[in-house]
């Protein structure tokens, strides 16, 4: 039985009740941000001048138990599960100048208040903040107006409103459905920003660092350690040395070296893709010197070798990789100035480099792009001529048969062309926003594209725009930054896009390498 007190001082300070519940602990916050314990029992938890928490083990105010949270900003916790705190069960004297109260204990917990308890549990302001967990219950009584959501301790928060009172409650934890995320990096301070999708909006998180002033080439996306998650690699030109930051739940890790490549050569169309089939992707890059050398991840590095080489008398257009002879090898493709076609087949430790046709130098050829038009499983080739006439050249694993594949208008700028399937039928179709604003897509029926009109966006603002299954319903969708921060997404139905608005970024921010994956972090 009896008093104990403990006082905090001008630190932050950790103050535990110990004699039990038959007793009473007065513990007494100082200058510094303080977290009083209870016990249980008639305890009193005073807190100080600054954020204090006071954590109490049940919700029995039947005797004498007093909290009161002084200045600042001040959160009643309850530390175990099953506990029902009721405010309207509570005189008002019991629990003062608390502005937040936390309900993740050990399980579930619950919280009844109304419009009345909002208002007179601080002396302060007239709002409450609510911390839950998805089991947690908050029975609010009748007459709230919700708002807008907000941003509390980075999560989404419910928030309504009632005359002068303010309550905002968390929402439920999302679960990522799968969907595309994004990420971006704050140019200023190197912090990496990711949206993490749940179907419906962006959960946007910060989730690690690239220094600002780095001189790496720009990020490459890939799933370098085969956990299923997009890791982030960057070539540093300075060094040659490749580093790594792997995606994780909580963040992307700190930059991990990965290997060099000799900073003396220059390395272009620095490629991504899986070119032995062991589920890591590798890194691939064209060397000066007409070299390819690839970087096969083991997990924890890159083990670069020479995969074989190119002619240097030739400039190399539209290079990119694809599987194009359906053995799940990422192959890489070029055409040559003198319109040949060349594919380096991947052996897993070299490029078979194969003639795969040609397409005239009579004409420009604009927006080339890898994809599967017609779903056999072997990545094809596709272009726009100056003409306005799409030619696809259609894999058969040894070569490019090429073919007309539709017309689009030559009176107008296409943008942000893109290679995707947008109806789920598993064909690769063909996207891009007009100058008009219009999205127009050509669904690919394995022989042509049929260009129908799926939607607009407004040619009033700028948009960085990135695609992307960003519901995870196996439609390929586009994500848009106008701006003013604000991200929106146009929503493949299989027929049309719909016009989403999934969260916004701070329009204030230079953000690059703004880049699609599944992050989840």
């Amino acid at each position: 039985g009896g008093v104990e007190t403990q006082v905090g001082d001008g630190a932050g300070n950790t103050l535990k009740a110990n004699q039990g519940a038959d007793a009473v602990d007065i513990l007494i916050g100082g200058n510094g941000y303080d977290t009083l314990i209870s016990d249980g029992g008639d305890d009193i938890l005073r807190g100080g001048q600054n954020n204090d928490i006071l954590a109490i083990p049940d919700a029995d105010f039947s005797g004498t138990r007093r909290l009161q949270g002084g200045n600042g900003l001040d959160m009643l916790r309850l530390l175990g599960s099953g506990i029902h705190l009721d405010l309207t069960a509570i005189p008002d004297n019991r629990i003062t100048d608390i502005e937040r109260i936390d309900l993740r204990g050990t399980g579930a917990n619950e919280l009844t208040l109304d419009l009345r308890e909002v208002l007179n549990i601080s002396s302060h302001n007239n709002t409450l903040v609510v911390r839950r967990n998805v089991d947690d219950i908050v029975n609010m009584g009748a007459g709230w107006t919700q708002q807008a959501d907000g941003v509390e301790f980075g999560e989404i928060f419910h928030v309504y409103t009632q005359g002068n009172a303010v309550l905002k409650v968390e929402a439920d934890p999302f679960v990522p459905t799968g969907g595309t995320d994004v990420v971006g990096r704050n140019a200023a301070t190197g912090t990496l920003v990711v949206g993490v999708s749940d179907g419906t909006q962006f959960h946007t998180t910060s989730a690690g660092v690239v220094p600002p002033g780095v001189d790496w080439d720009d990020l490459q996306t890939g799933d370098f350690n085969g956990d299923g998650l997009t890791d982030l690699a960057g070539l540093s030109p300075s060094d040659g040395q490749w580093r790594v930051l792997l995606a994780s739940p909580g963040g992307f890790m700190a930059p991990q070296n990965w290997g060099a490549w000799n900073p003396a050569v220059t390395y272009s169309n620095v490629l991504v893709g899986d070119f032995n089939n062991d589920g890591r992707d590798d890194v691939a890059g064209r060397a000066s010197t007409g070299t390819w050398f690839v970087g096969l991840s083991n997990g924890a590095a890159f083990d670069s070798s020479d995969f074989g080489a190119w002619s240097t008398n030739v400039t190399w257009l539209d290079v990119s990789t694809g599987d194009f002879d359906g053995d799940g090898r990422a192959d890489i493709v070029g055409r040559a100035s003198t319109g040949s076609w060349v594919v380096g087949h991947s052996t897993g430790t070299s490029f078979q480099m194969l003639s795969f046709g040609a397409w005239s130098t009579n004409v420009s050829w604009n927006d080339v792009r890898v994809g599967d038009f017609n779903g056999d499983g072997k990545d094809d080739v596709i272009g726009r001529a100056s003409n306005g006439r799409w030619v696809a050249g259609i894999s058969n694993g040894a070569r490019f048969a090429s073919q007309s594949f539709g017309i689009w208008s030559t009176n107008v700028s296409w943008q942000n062309v893109t290679v995707g399937d947008v109806n789920g039928d598993g064909r690769d179709d063909v996207i891009s926003r007009a100058s008009t604003g219009t999205w127009v897509v050509g669904l690919s029926t394995g022989a042509t594209l049929n260009t129908t009109r799926f939607g607009a966006w407004s040619t009033a603002t700028s948009w960085d725009i990135l695609p992307g299954d960003f519901n995870g319903d196996g439609r390929l969708d586009m994500a848009g930054r106008d701006a003013n921060g604000r991200w929106y997404i146009a929503r493949s139905t299989g027929v049309s896009f719909v016009n989403e608005y999934w969260n916004s970024w701070s329009p204030n921010v230079t953000w690059d390498n703004v880049l699609p994956g599944d992050f989840r972090v």
